[in-house]
């Protein structure tokens, strides 16, 4: 896969910059809260925002000369895992990753606009739970 020809190349120089890259999370967090809200505005501002952090290449300073080291390194750590993911071949594994993905997108977009603050906290605590699971049995922890 070649990222550097055409559209998807300049997209993806974009996006690995982390200044594009928090803008695109900042975009995501105010699309849930205009949601939740149920504020169209709020949801067209946020989508026009991720395409702009998407096209526009940010000429700012690097986040280290401002004190937003441990920012650039979060945002470092997340484009090298899509970037490894990405270049997975499509197999059962990465189908299943990618729909169990797309579902629990879905499932936030609903649990947002209904307002459900219960079943939205069961699933963070269960995501929680799973994440702690996945580290016990990493560091040699038996259920």
């Amino acid at each position: 896969m070649d990222w550097n020809e055409g559209l998807t190349g300049r997209l993806w120089r974009r996006h690995i910059n982390p200044w594009n890259w928090w803008s695109q999370v900042l975009g995501l967090g105010l699309f849930g809260l205009g949601l939740w809200l149920h504020n169209a505005a709020l949801i067209v501002l946020t989508l026009l925002l991720i395409l702009v952090a998407s096209l526009v290449d940010f000429q700012l300073p690097p986040m280290r000369g401002l004190g937003l080291t441990t920012l650039e390194n979060l945002a470092a750590r997340a484009i090298r895992w899509e970037h490894r993911w990405l270049l997975l071949p499509w197999d059962r594994k990465k189908i299943l990753w990618t729909a169990g993905a797309a579902g629990a997108a879905l499932l936030a977009v609903v649990m947002l606009w209904t307002q459900d603050l219960a079943l939205l906290l069961a699933v963070v605590g269960l995501i929680c739970l799973v994440r702690v699971a996945l580290q016990n049995k990493r560091d040699g922890i038996e259920p």
